[in-house]
């Protein structure tokens, strides 16, 4: 299972309110950025999909469309995680700190 972290929490419409337009416009463009997705593959191979690339709202409110999500391979073993879901195909990490990185643009994930 990979690991992940949480960056900032989704800016709800009641919390804009209360901000100036530069702060409102700064925690849209980074509510987009997720953070880094660590995949250990020591204890056998992976299988990662990624979420669906657009308007399917999920829990927070917030959707995928304009997302970036990066992933690594942070083991150094002969085993390999497979990221299925992008454009391209499925996409590999074989390597210790191989990266993978995706962008939606609200319809389809891109390797970048």
């Amino acid at each position: 299972m990979p690991n992940q972290t949480t960056t900032i929490p989704p800016l709800t419409p009641r919390a804009s309110e209360q901000l100036d337009r530069p702060v409102q416009y700064w925690l849209f463009q980074v509510r987009d950025h997720q953070p880094l997705t660590e995949v250990d593959t020591s204890l056998g191979p992976q299988a990662l999909m990624l979420p669906p690339a657009g308007v399917a709202t999920l829990a927070t409110g917030q959707n995928n469309q304009n997302q970036e999500l990066i992933y690594i391979k942070t083991s150094a073993d002969a085993n390999v995680a497979t990221i299925t879901g992008a454009a391209q195909g499925p996409q590999t990490l074989t390597a210790q700190y191989d990266t993978l990185r995706f962008k939606s643009n609200g319809t389809t994930w891109y390797k970048v």
